[in-house]
């Protein structure tokens, strides 16, 4: 930060750099949690009928690394991460176009989380990590090839949000196409 100074003899006004706190006064941070959970709450819907539509298997491994089912496929109270890049999508969104670009701007949000995922699955293999979100990784549940394989099942699930003609299907529900291409 900087602050102005005004020297009382000569009346100049100089600028200098002051140091940063990294202390929150009562009410602050505030903005960004809320930022955070809205977010969350907007595109978890959508993330989780995109990961209804995999195939069982890979489905069991994508929906435990999310945090919302067990390895026993039991629905688990853990959450899915802080939605830090959905949150970005959807504030940029908003900022460019208002409420109606942030509605638009949803499956592109859960598209980002989806990539964000993938690589974290990926990741988890690659670097060895045997913890993610405060339990086991899907790796050491699941097994090297398998969580492989839901990595590349949620990138390749990535590219159906920002399709403008492709809809997912599951369980008589579907997640409408685009209607702007």
């Amino acid at each position: 930060m900087t602050e102005s100074i005004t020297e009382p003899k000569t009346g100049r006004t100089t600028e200098r750099m002051t140091e940063t706190t990294t202390e929150q006064r009562p009410g602050e941070g505030h903005e960004a949690t809320l930022l955070l959970e809205r977010a969350r709450a907007t595109v978890d819907p959508v993330l989780r009928t995109a990961l209804g539509s995999l195939p069982g298997s890979m489905r069991r491994i994508a929906l435990y690394h999310f945090g919302w089912e067990q390895a026993d496929g039991t629905p688990a109270q853990g959450g899915s991460g802080k939605a830090i890049r959905p949150a970005l999508v959807l504030a940029a969104a908003s900022a460019m176009g208002g409420r109606a670009a942030r509605s638009a701007a949803v499956r592109a949000a859960a598209a980002v989380e989806l990539v964000h995922n993938f690589t974290l699955l990926h990741d988890d293999v690659m670097d060895r990590d045997t913890t993610r979100r405060h339990r086991p990784t899907a790796w050491t549940v699941f097994g090297d090839t398998d969580a492989i394989l839901a990595g590349d099942a949620l990138q390749a699930l990535a590219l159906r949000p920002v399709s403008p003609r492709t809809p997912i299907r599951r369980a008589g529900r579907r997640w409408p196409a685009s209607r702007t291409a």
